[in-house]
């Protein structure tokens, strides 16, 4: 874009440590009156480009696995700046509902807990009482451990269930 200060950015996942690159990876800059203009990282996760002096917010994702992170950099022409965006993976769980009898339950709320931390980004259930959830953490926060609040709508109960690091499925009865 400009002929500035040179800025090095580094993706990373927030778990692994290890870059993130790819075709949907992307870093959104805007700022300092300029038109928002998009750059990719390249397949070591790093993204160059250069700026004018000034004050940038800069967000960057890699759809679907990970939701935007933004950070705010400020800049002088001439100078060299290193930043690394670490970016959360979308954590994923599938399962049945039922209630102690074996049948369906359908009409569910869910919500991820500590709210500080953990979102939900998407939730389904079907008929047979089968469900997916995907939700991302606000922040990353290796000991803070999320837990699922599970309401059926239609009984006079909730329940809570803790997940484990890298736990994939849940039934729920």
């Amino acid at each position: 874009p400009l002929d500035g200060a040179s800025i090095e950015i580094l993706l990373t996942d927030s778990e692994t440590g290890l870059p993130i690159s790819g075709k949907s990876a992307n870093i959104q800059i805007e700022g300092n009156n300029i038109n928002t203009f998009f750059v990719a990282p390249d397949s070591t996760g790093k993204a160059i480009f250069s700026l004018d002096s000034g004050h940038y917010s800069l967000d960057a994702e890699k759809y679907p696995e990970y939701p935007p992170t933004s950070i705010e950099i400020d800049v002088v022409k001439g100078n060299s700046y290193q930043h690394t965006i670490t970016l959360n993976q979308r954590s994923k769980l599938q399962g049945k509902l039922s209630d102690s009898q074996g049948n369906p339950i359908e009409d569910v709320a869910f919500q991820i807990y500590p709210i500080e931390y953990y979102e939900i980004d998407h939730s389904e259930v079907l008929g047979d009482g089968s469900f997916s959830l995907t939700w991302n953490a606000r922040q990353y926060q290796s000991d803070c451990i999320p837990y699922l609040f599970v309401i059926a709508s239609d009984k006079e109960y909730g329940r809570v269930y803790k997940i484990s690091p890298g736990q994939k499925s849940l039934n729920i009865i």
